[in-house]
């Protein structure tokens, strides 16, 4: 039904000269956050569900805000300049270590004990995935001339911002989860 209205919708466009670069980009953006954000779900419905959301999104900002923090402090040396030019290599060292940091701290609130070693590790895989998600989205931005994403996927920029590493690390973390669940 989706894809019909899609394409109706280009019936009164007066210029189709890009109608399927317009749906393709409409069903893309679709298909990309409910497919990725659909893994907080699975997350909440494995046991002690709710604690390995808290901790997945906790621990995914904490990077966030740990790049961002040490970026603005330290940033000298680009990372990706050509795709997002304000990101450094400190703010990535930062950000993974503000991932580590938080995991490290939640290690005693989670259904399951790991080891202080695999805890660590974790906090840096999600780290390292919530860069590749936050450098993905800013690629999608270059690519289309936009300098925020509300221009990508109009009334979904703000959200995208806020979500993107989140929307990388929740498939990884899932899949960790059944492995070691």
């Amino acid at each position: 039904m989706g894809c019909l209205f899609l394409f109706l919708l280009q019936f009164f466009h007066k210029d189709n000269s890009r109608a399927l670069e317009g749906i393709s980009l409409t069903l893309f953006g679709i298909l990309y956050i409910s497919w990725f954000l659909s893994f907080l779900i699975k997350i909440r419905f494995l046991e002690g569900g709710a604690l390995w959301v808290a901790y997945l999104i906790a621990v995914t900002k904490a990077g966030d805000v740990g790049a961002y923090t040490a970026g603005t402090l330290f940033g000298r040396h680009g990372l990706i300049p050509h795709i997002s030019p304000k990101k450094s290599v400190e703010g990535m060292v930062g950000g993974l270590l503000g991932s580590m940091l938080v995991s490290f701290l939640l290690r005693h609130v989670l259904p399951l004990h790991f080891l202080l070693i695999h805890i660590l590790l974790l906090g840096f895989l999600i780290g390292v995935v919530g860069q590749i998600g936050d450098l993905s989205e800013s690629l999608m931005k270059r690519s289309c001339n936009a300098k925020d994403s509300g221009r990508l996927l109009p009334g979904m920029g703000g959200f995208l911002d806020a979500v993107d590493s989140i929307l990388f690390t929740a498939p990884i973390f899932y899949f960790h989860l059944k492995i070691y669940l």
